[in-house]
């Protein structure tokens, strides 16, 4: 079983295993190093997680959940945004109906001291 943890460093992601740190590379990057692995003629690794086969199920297996979890950022992204509209509506609101208060009864009022210290 091929077990890590992430590790985050200044701009980068590092994954880090009982030994290795390995710095991720771009998929075309990992593609081209496991093909040109395997170009080597009697290429066999006396390590079983270093097979070809491993290493390139392992890449696929990692450029799945790198490609999930840019998906489940953006979707988080997206709900960010949309927060902070509806927040910003919600202050817009209120500001208005304080306004409305304050020219409508004056800032003497009990009715606008009942809102004048609402903040959002």
């Amino acid at each position: 079983m091929f077990r890590g943890r992430l590790k985050r460093g200044k701009n980068l992601i590092l994954f880090v295993t009982g030994f290795t740190v390995y710095q991720p590379l771009r998929e075309e990057e990992s593609v081209e190093s496991f093909t040109t692995l395997g170009q080597f003629n009697g290429y066999s690794s006396s390590n079983p997680d270093l097979t070809l086969e491993n290493l390139t199920a392992i890449s696929t297996k990692l450029n799945e959940s790198n490609n999930s979890v840019a998906t489940a950022y953006q979707h988080l992204k997206d709900a960010q945004k949309q927060r902070m509209a509806l927040y910003a509506d919600l202050v817009d609101r209120t500001q208005r109906v304080k306004s409305y208060f304050s020219a409508q009864y004056s800032d003497d009022s009990k009715e606008y001291k009942l809102i004048s210290r609402l903040k959002i």
